[in-house]
C-alpha cells in the first residue's frame, strides 16, 4: 500500500515541478485474453496513468550558431490491469515504469550534431521492488542535418535490463512537414508518425497512424528472474484546445490493433526471443483505447 501511495505521490508531483510537462490517463477496453496455444485464459483491460517533465539546466550559443545543452526529463507511468480467469493468476496486475534521464547536446559543425544521454529506470511490481528492478541506460547518437525539415542520425544505445549489458544500435530520423496539415515522423528506437491541422487559433487535429506503449517489470519466479512486457500498438485521433497560453488540453481516440503480454528469462538468449519468438506471445484481441490529459508549461 505504501509503495501505491509512492507513486500516486511522483504523478502529482510533477504537475507542480519542472518547467515542461504532460499528464495522462489512458484506458484500453476489456477484451479477450489467448495463450501461446492459441486458447482462452482471460480477459482484461488496462488502466495507464503517465506523466514527464523536461527541466533545462544549462544552453549556450556558439559564435558559428552552434549550441551546447543539458537538460534533464523525468517520467512515471503506472499501469493497472484487470484480469478475469486464470490470466490474473499467470500475469500481475500493476506495473511501476518511471525514471531520470540526462542529455547532452553538442554542436560538432554546421550539420553535425552529437546527443548524448544516460538515465536510470524502475521497473517493477510495485509489491516486489528489489534491487534487481534499477536499470541503467546510456545512448550516443551522432546527428547529421539534411535540411531544416529533415534530421538523420545512427548510434549506439546501452541497457542493463536483461541484466549483462546489452550494446544495441539506435537509429535517429525526424522529419518535420509543415503546411496546413503537418507531418511529423520521428524515429528514436520506437518510430512514431503524426498528421496534424490546426481548425482554428486554440483547437487542433491529428492522426497517428502508429503508436506503440510498452510496460515492463523485472519479476522473479521460482528464484529465477524474468522480465514481463506488454507492447500496444494501435493507431489515434487526437483533439488539442488551448485553454491558455501555457496549458492545452488533449483527448484521443483509437483503435488498438496488437497488444500481447510476453515473458522472458533476464539474460541475452531472454532479449532475443523477445524480439524474434512471436509464437509464445499470448495475445490479447483488438480493443479500443482513449485518454485525456494536460500539458503545461510553467515558464
Amino acid at each position: 500500500m505504501i509503495k501505491r501511495v509512492f507513486v500516486l505521490c511522483i504523478l502529482l508531483c510533477t504537475l507542480f515541478a519542472g518547467l515542461a510537462q504532460e499528464f495522462s490517463i489512458d484506458y484500453i477496453t476489456p477484451s479477450t485474453l489467448k495463450g501461446s496455444n492459441g486458447e482462452k485464459i482471460g480477459k482484461g483491460d488496462q488502466l495507464r496513468m503517465n506523466t514527464v517533465f523536461w527541466v533545462p539546466l544549462s544552453m549556450k550559443r556558439k559564435e558559428n550558431g552552434g549550441i551546447r545543452k543539458w537538460d534533464m526529463t523525468f517520467n512515471a507511468k503506472y499501469a493497472r490491469m484487470d484480469y478475469e480467469g486464470i490470466a490474473g493468476t499467470v500475469y500481475p496486475d500493476e506495473i511501476i515504469n518511471s525514471g531520470a534521464m540526462l542529455t547532452h547536446v553538442r554542436s560538432l559543425g554546421k550539420k553535425w550534431n552529437m546527443v548524448a544521454s544516460l538515465g536510470v529506470s524502475l521497473n517493477a511490481i510495485p509489491d516486489h521492488i528489489r534491487w534487481q528492478n534499477i536499470t541503467l541506460s546510456g545512448g550516443l547518437i551522432f546527428m547529421y542535418s539534411v535540411s531544416k525539415e529533415l534530421h538523420i542520425g545512427i548510434g549506439t544505445a546501452v541497457t542493463t535490463q536483461y541484466d549483462t549489458p546489452l550494446i544495441l544500435p539506435l537509429p535517429y530520423i525526424a522529419w518535420n512537414k509543415d503546411g496546413k496539415y503537418r507531418i511529423e515522423l520521428n524515429m528514436r528506437g520506437v518510430p512514431e508518425i503524426k498528421i496534424s491541422t490546426d481548425i482554428n487559433e486554440r483547437m487542433s487535429l491529428a492522426f497517428k497512424p502508429f503508436m506503440m506503449q510498452r510496460e515492463t517489470a523485472v519479476m522473479e519466479q521460482k528464484g529465477k528472474d524474468l522480465v514481463y512486457s506488454m507492447n500496444s500498438m494501435g493507431s489515434t485521433f487526437t483533439f488539442q484546445y488551448k485553454i491558455s497560453k501555457r496549458a492545452t488540453w488533449v483527448a484521443d481516440a483509437g483503435y488498438i490493433w496488437r497488444r500481447t503480454i510476453k515473458i522472458n528469462e533476464r539474460s541475452w538468449k531472454g532479449f532475443w526471443d523477445s524480439i524474434t519468438d512471436d509464437d509464445s506471445r499470448s495475445k490479447f484481441k483488438n480493443s479500443f483505447i482513449i485518454s485525456t490529459g494536460i500539458r503545461f508549461s510553467l515558464k
